[in-house]
């Protein structure tokens, strides 16, 4: 990357008539909100269909309690789409992950142990940085757009059309998922939850290995007030017979999860510290060196290029799952080889040097502060900082911006993310003015990541950070300049923003 600029400008897209199914929906409105330009009408037909229900319903369960419909009714909806697809998830096995961070993060590092392990793997995550298809991989490359043409088609030809049965969104991407990894011929699918779990969409599926990275305090409106709350909800996952893995969570929550994986008599609670783990023995901006413990095997001298600390959790927690899934140790060779394979676009993403320039999304206070300590960690506290940050309504921008150390940053240079629910700039120039730092308003994220650039100096480090919305759009900047950020697939600004 050019220093101070962002050379060429995004991918424009012009209106169309829309495809057969949806009149009303063009070529420009699926770019826009799916990230796709359709190259045939099939195509075009079969976005149509499910964009049309992001109006119709919602994205997730979430949504459905902010509209004061019935708790549940996702997962009611999934399964029975599912039934009507003649139950493709009794092919799979089921890695079924939760999480208030990591979650994404969690599911690609699963994903590359179980392919090391000779697996096929269908992985299911949420939101989507540029693309929609990035939510649907199978062996670690995302879904074609006819491919995702053919499974969505798959469920428009099954689903009920009442106004009481008709799906919503995300329970249509969930279902054309599960119908797509069969078809594949997966042996299992790893999936991501979209919001908590026992009323989300994704509960319709029985996990053999349930995960719970972690429990902080996001989307209480919809989950509840306390850790306590939110556990009960994310608990939701641990289905009788399965494996239940909980990541790094105080004691109380512990009790949840102990409490549920007892009633609904799981084979197993493994637990982080105890039961497994992970700990860099060094580490620097190109990745940390790790030992790993599981209750089958212990690792030492591994190398992760991923960056901070949260990551070598979400390793951990990715290690004990695909062991506990696969019923014998990964092995060394195998986790070294997922570890190095692994990669998570818009996770403390190095897109530019001269000055460093890493993206990552940050939706609330615990995963600003895990980006801060692994500035400070793996890049040295003693670097200058320039933020780049862009949020959502709905969130605290103060807590997010104290997370960020942004009082201790040579500049926090706000943008518009591109979406409605924007947060106004006025709003988070204000909460920097309340914590002592210096805002400036960017303007969009393109011209916020020049503006960035150019305040920084060449030992400084540049932050692209808040909304995936906003992460999203500096890949797009970057893509039209002809600069690649590392390669990979998994996570997006459409539904609600749901975690690293």
């Amino acid at each position: 990357m050019a220093s101070g600029s962002l050379a060429g400008t995004g991918t424009g897209t012009t209106a169309a008539r829309a495809g057969s199914q949806i009149e009303s929906i063009g070529h420009s409105v699926l770019a826009d909100r799916l990230g796709v330009l359709p190259g045939s009408d099939r195509v075009q037909d079969a976005l149509s269909y499910l964009l049309a229900h992001i109006d119709a319903g919602a994205w997730s369960e979430g949504s459905e309690r902010r509209q004061g419909r019935e708790p549940g009714a996702a997962v009611d909806r999934t399964r029975r789409l599912l039934d009507l697809l003649g139950n493709p998830e009794r092919s799979l096995g089921i890695v079924h992950i939760t999480g208030t961070n990591g979650k994404t993060s969690t599911a690609w590092l699963v994903s590359a142990m179980l392919r090391s392990a000779g697996l096929r793997v269908g992985t299911f995550t949420s939101p989507h940085l540029q693309q929609v298809t990035e939510r649907i991989a199978f062996n670690g490359e995302p879904v074609s757009e006819g491919e995702l043409a053919q499974a969505l088609l798959e469920v428009r030809a099954v689903a009920p059309g009442t106004s009481d049965g008709n799906p919503r969104f995300f329970e249509i991407l969930s279902a054309a998922a599960i119908w797509h990894f069969a078809r594949r011929g997966a042996d299992v699918a790893v999936v991501e939850v979209g919001i908590g779990g026992r009323e989300d969409a994704t509960n319709a599926l029985d996990a053999d290995v349930a995960v719970a990275t972690n429990v902080g305090l996001d989307h209480v409106e919809l989950l509840g007030p306390t850790t306590v709350h939110i556990a009960g909800q994310k608990a939701g996952i641990i289905k009788q017979g399965s494996i239940a893995i909980v990541g790094e969570v105080d004691e109380a929550v512990d009790g949840v999860f102990a409490s549920a994986a007892e009633a609904v008599e799981a084979r197993a609670l493994l637990r982080w510290g105890r039961d497994f783990g992970a700990s860099a023995l060094a580490g620097s901006s190109l990745g940390h060196e790790l030992a790993m413990f599981t209750p089958a095997a212990r690792y030492e001298g591994l190398w992760s290029p991923l960056r901070g600390r949260h990551q070598d959790v979400n390793a951990g927690c990715a290690l004990a799952a695909a062991e506990a899934f696969l019923g014998h140790p990964l092995g060394r060779e195998g986790l070294q080889r997922a570890l190095r394979e692994a990669e998570l676009p818009g996770r403390l993403e190095v897109v530019g040097s001269d000055p460093v320039v890493l993206l990552d999304g940050v939706k609330n206070a615990s995963g600003a502060y895990a980006a801060a300590r692994a500035l400070d960690e793996d890049f040295g506290s003693a670097r200058g900082r320039v933020l780049v940050v862009g949020l959502l309504r709905g969130h605290d921008p103060e807590e997010i911006l104290l997370g960020l150390a942004a009082d201790r940053a040579r500049a926090v240079v706000v943008c518009t993310p591109p979406t409605s629910r924007a947060m106004p700039v006025d709003q988070i120039l204000a909460a920097v003015e309340r914590i002592g730092g210096h805002g400036i308003d960017g303007g969009d994220v393109r011209e916020a990541m020049e503006m960035g650039i150019s305040l920084a100096g060449p030992e400084d480090i540049v932050l692209v950070t808040g909304s995936l919305y906003v992460v999203g759009a500096a890949r797009e900047a970057l893509a039209a300049e002809h600069v690649e950020p590392a390669a990979g697939a998994g996570i997006d600004p459409l539904a609600v923003e749901n975690g690293r």
